[in-house]
């Protein structure tokens, strides 16, 4: 009786296994290439799961992230220390849906982001050196998001 319970156990391992999603594609810049090393993360959408999944880019932009239950995930693209702008801060975020044993193909795009620089002038000396300066963006969201923000030099006086 022990051995059939075991072999019924490992059957149902393996079909739940075998019920596991994927969701592939290619990743492309406003560039036209396919940039490597971008993680792309899927995240569970339900109101109780939120776990996340990733893949990196290959050399060709592809990316395929696998073993996935069926459901529904939104798709972000992070390219830390890259030029390329986090498409769920900076855009809408990519909703895909996968059933059990599905392969969805996805392909994403992403833009590039820039340096800005900004030059204040203050004849009137209305700012001190010691004053906090505020910048951001409001993002398609609408929320605000603060910048990195680098003083070079200071304020004169």
């Amino acid at each position: 009786m022990f051995l059939r319970a075991s072999s019924l156990t490992l059957l149902l391992t393996s079909s739940a296994f075998s019920q596991s999603s994927r969701i592939q594609g290619v990743v492309n810049d406003d560039a036209g290439k396919n940039p490597s090393g971008v993680y792309v993360v899927a995240t569970t959408q339900s109101p109780t799961d939120h776990h996340t999944y990733s893949a990196l880019t290959g050399p060709n932009g592809a990316y395929t992230i696998g073993n996935l239950p069926s459901g529904k995930y939104t798709l972000c693209l992070q390219a830390p220390g890259g030029s390329h702008l986090n498409n769920c801060q900076y855009a809408m975020p990519i909703q895909v849906t996968v059933a059990a044993s599905q392969t969805v193909t996805q392909n994403i795009s992403v833009s590039g982001g820039g340096i800005f620089q900004l030059r204040l002038a203050d004849p009137n000396r209305l700012s001190t050196p010691t004053d906090d300066i505020l910048l951001g963006v409001y993002l398609p969201t609408g929320l605000f998001h603060p910048m990195r923000f680098e003083c070079l030099g200071g304020l004169q006086q």
